[in-house]
């Protein structure tokens, strides 16, 4: 088999090594060291022939064998390194198809290329390995975008178990991964879990000597809106109203950038009746956008839209036809 290889008559090559494979498994056993060497042996020939798809059960073959195997035969084993080479080889075909499928456009495929990816190094590497968190990443969010929460958060709960084993328990790095498990614990009306999330992004930014305000003011404004929606809107208003002072000292009073955090503390003093401190602040992003000139158009309709549907359930239908006419206006412009 390998002077066929060496020829490069790899066609004649395949039924020499397999009759090899079979040899060793009959003479040593299916989980010796010798027939693992027979596995990677038949592996390496599909790699050289671009066959990947092929070498797949011989890799769960191979991993399986190396679970089963004594320490001093799997460190003779990888003496040479060609396992560890031939699994980077299948990861980086995997990793390329799944590049494809995405530029195909086909989600699915793509979602179950990568699947297999994290089995593949949850099998090779091990379950707490940087580069399994990093898979985890990738899955949870594309089970996110399909809307299917609780999944995502599943993948997303084991990336954060793995940075945590990394970086420790209090650490900033922690923060992004955390937010997205608390998004989509969020979305899936998990509030109870999502809530010591939030609180936890708090109190890590708040120890924090360098820590991002932006940030800070993101995990303030989410804070609120989950208590806004168990209906605690006393406690939302607390914390979006810090999230709006923070952009506030970021970039200034007046910036577009803040139009989001004002319109969200707004509708929270709606659901309290406080109608002066809501008028004020729906009024205050109008203001912001007409200033702007680069503002958003579609953003400034809905801010006006908002500021109508204020004045219709105050029952000032002069300004509510007002405000709403100029929304339309410019809708209709945009369209």
């Amino acid at each position: 088999g390998s002077v066929y290889i060496k020829q490069g008559n790899y066609r004649k090559a395949e039924p020499l090594l397999r009759r090899t494979l079979r040899a060793k498994e009959i003479k040593h056993g299916k989980n010796h060291v010798k027939t693992l060497s027979a596995i990677e042996d038949l592996i390496a020939l599909y790699h050289i022939r671009d066959l990947y798809g092929n070498a797949r059960d011989l890799h769960l073959r191979a991993i399986d064998i190396r679970k089963k195997l004594p320490l001093a035969d799997l460190s003779l084993a990888d003496r040479s390194g060609t396992g560890i080479l031939l699994f980077k080889e299948f990861y980086d075909w995997l990793a390329q198809q799944a590049e494809k499928s995405k530029k195909a456009g086909l989600f699915f495929e793509e979602l179950t290329i990568w699947e297999e990816i994290l089995f593949f190094e949850v099998a090779v590497l091990g379950p707490d390995h940087r580069k399994v968190a990093d898979t985890c990443n990738v899955l949870g969010w594309k089970y996110y975008r399909l809307g299917e929460y609780r999944k995502a958060a599943e993948f997303i709960h084991h990336e954060l178990r793995i940075k945590e084993g990394i970086y420790g328990s209090q650490d900033p790095e922690l923060i992004e991964t955390i937010n997205s498990l608390a998004v989509a614990y969020m979305d899936h009306q998990a509030f109870s879990k999502a809530e010591p999330l939030l609180k936890r992004m708090v109190l890590i930014l708040e120890k924090s000597p360098d820590s991002d305000q932006v940030r800070y003011a993101t995990v303030l404004n989410n804070l609120g809106g989950l208590y806004g929606s168990i209906g605690n809107d006393a406690k939302a208003a607390d914390f979006l109203k810090r999230a709006l002072a923070i952009d506030e000292g970021i970039y200034g009073s007046q910036d577009p950038k803040l139009i989001a955090k004002i319109s969200n503390l707004a509708l929270s003093y709606l659901r309290t009746q406080d109608y002066g401190k809501a008028e004020s602040l729906l009024k205050r992003a109008v203001l912001i956008l007409e200033k702007s000139p680069d503002s958003d158009q579609r953003r400034y309709a809905t801010v006006l839209n908002n500021l109508g549907g204020f004045y219709e359930s105050q029952g000032n239908y002069h300004k509510a036809i007002k405000s709403l006419r100029k929304a339309l206006i410019i809708q209709e412009g945009i369209l």
